[in-house]
């Protein structure tokens, strides 16, 4: 992660308060949790056997926003957020599991919408 990405992290204005205990969790995750996958709004973890979908998106303003369990409805915290330093650690931490995270590239559903888009148009 640049030093670029970091400032906007920690300058960024957030959109949900801090919780000291979204802060414990996500250094938790980052301490004994095993990085599944990610696509573009999700990052799933595995911590204690047990399957986690943190929220990815709306970096840098509302990402770990929520955390839900692997059946999508069962929320662990939902609003909350962990500290800007827990933050960066932990995007740094899927960074190394997954090193194109911050490439520009354009985000597949996009891609996908426009494929649709253009089939429609044949």
């Amino acid at each position: 992660m640049n030093l670029l990405t970091k400032l906007a992290i920690f300058f960024e204005i957030k959109n949900d308060s801090y919780s000291k205990s979204v802060d414990d969790l996500i250094n938790v995750i980052i301490e004994k949790g095993e990085f599944v996958g990610c696509d573009y709004f999700r990052v799933h973890v595995r911590l204690y056997d047990e399957d986690y979908f943190l929220w990815g998106s709306n970096r840098w303003y509302a990402d770990l926003a929520d955390c839900c369990k692997k059946d999508g409805v069962s929320y662990l915290y939902h609003n909350k957020r962990p500290s800007r330093f827990t933050q960066i650690r932990f995007w740094e931490w899927v960074e190394k599991h997954k090193p194109d995270l911050f490439s520009k590239k354009e985000p597949v559903y996009k891609r996908e919408i426009e494929d649709i888009l253009q089939r429609g148009e044949k």
